[in-house]
C-alpha cells in the first residue's frame, strides 16, 4: 500500500472536515490495480483506496479509476450513511 496522491488527500480532508471528523483519525492509502492484459483503455490506472477510521477500527475499500472522483463519492457517502460511526 501506497500513501494517497495529494489532490486525493486535499479532497479527504474537505470532506472528513465537511462532515465534522477530525482528519487525524483517518488513515488513507492506495494500492494500484493490475490492469487486464488486453485493456481497452491502457492509459487507465484503476486503484483500490483503503480507509481505516482508527477508532472504530472501521476500514472501508473504494475502487478509484484515475480521473475520475466516483470512489470519492462512495466515500462520502459512507461517512454521511454513518459507516465509520459518528464524528
Amino acid at each position: 500500500m501506497k500513501p494517497i496522491r495529494d489532490d486525493d488527500r486535499q479532497d479527504i480532508d474537505r470532506i472528513l472536515a465537511k462532515h465534522g471528523y477530525s482528519i487525524e483519525d483517518f488513515e488513507v492509502s492506495a494500492e494500484s490495480d493490475r490492469p487486464p492484459v488486453q485493456a481497452p483503455a491502457p492509459n487507465v490506472v484503476n486503484r483500490t483506496i483503503t480507509v481505516h477510521r482508527k477508532r472504530s477500527d472501521t476500514i472501508g475499500q473504494f475502487r478509484g479509476e484515475s480521473g475520475q472522483p466516483t470512489w470519492l463519492i462512495a466515500f462520502e457517502d459512507h461517512l454521511a450513511s454513518g459507516f465509520f460511526g459518528k464524528p
